[in-house]
């Protein structure tokens, strides 16, 4: 690769990236709304164009190991699951079991009449338990579990 077309695909690939940054700022500058927006969409235009060019200088090769890079340092090795011991499963069979009870705790209250007055946070609050509950017992669970509960859902003939 000629030294010219890496200096002005890396130009081009800063200016996309200073670009974003540009239009993350500018709020900060207490710009109005009507040329915040006209200025962002030129902003995002300018770097996408930018990006485009760099991409055609570059390679696809390029972008390619440099995802690859990036991936590898957010990934990590797979892990198998560990075992639980049986007073964490009875513990997260008890944790997802009772994430069914706030739902029933809200359904009485609205067939009881509540909320009075359009107040509905706590049933809002009420769900959202039931769902923390239902999530925190997977996890206590653990992978294994998690395993057990896909193959329930698979057909057992095999994949026709």
């Amino acid at each position: 690769m000629n030294k010219w077309k890496y200096r002005v695909g890396i130009g081009l690939v800063a200016f996309n990236a200073l670009s974003y940054l540009a239009i993350a700022l500018l709020p900060v500058f207490g710009v109005s709304g009507g040329t915040l927006a006209t200025v962002s969409g030129a902003l995002v235009i300018a770097a996408e164009s930018a990006f485009l060019g760099a991409v055609a200088l570059l390679g696809r090769e390029f972008f390619e190991k440099i995802k690859a890079r990036v991936k590898s340092w957010f990934a990590r090795p797979a892990v198998p699951p560990r075992p639980v011991s049986r007073g964490r499963h009875r513990a997260g069979v008890i944790i997802l079991l009772s994430s069914i009870l706030p739902y029933f705790a809200a359904e009485i209250g609205l067939f009881l009449g509540y909320p009075r007055d359009h107040h509905t946070a706590w049933i809002v609050g009420l769900l959202l338990s039931s769902d923390l509950l239902f999530v925190a017992g997977l996890f206590v669970l653990g992978g294994d579990f998690w395993e057990r509960l896909k193959k329930l859902f698979e057909w057992p003939g095999g994949s026709k």
